[in-house]
């Protein structure tokens, strides 16, 4: 009976640990300044105390609101591993983005980054519109 206590006191340990060390370190967007014609991705990368065993991706594009839900399947305990993942948007129309990204990585344990970015319009039509205005003032 007292060994099956301590192994039941390790392995709720050690599920406290993994979830302790797990965290998102870095969201960005490629490209870094993106045009209406430019395909989008969303980079995310991280560390946890097990060795990711898969991301099931949950993403929803509601207006200029974007949520990526990543649901962390966890393996064996290990030292801090990386992992990253990549979600591909495509293009997206010209407009200012709030970007939720929530790793999952227990019912309990969910971390959200928030960060925004913004889609202008091709380099050239800017450069022509502000022609225009040297024009019509003019």
């Amino acid at each position: 009976m007292k060994r099956k206590s301590w192994l039941l006191i390790s392995m709720i340990f050690c599920a406290m640990v993994t979830t302790v060390n797990a965290e998102i370190m870095d969201v960005s967007i490629s490209p870094i300044e993106p045009t209406i014609y430019d395909p989008i991705s969303i980079i995310v990368e991280g560390v946890e105390g097990t060795r990711p065993v898969g991301i099931t991706p949950t993403l929803t594009v509601d207006e200029n609101h974007i949520v990526l839900d990543l649901a962390m399947e966890v393996g064996i305990l290990d030292a801090n591993t990386p992992w990253s993942y990549t979600e591909h948007l495509g293009n997206l129309p010209e407009g200012i983005y709030n970007l939720d990204v929530n790793a999952i990585y227990s019912p309990s344990y969910i971390q959200t980054v928030s960060t925004s970015f913004e889609v202008v319009p091709e380099p050239l039509t800017l450069a022509f519109m502000a022609l225009g205005g040297l024009f019509i003032r003019a």
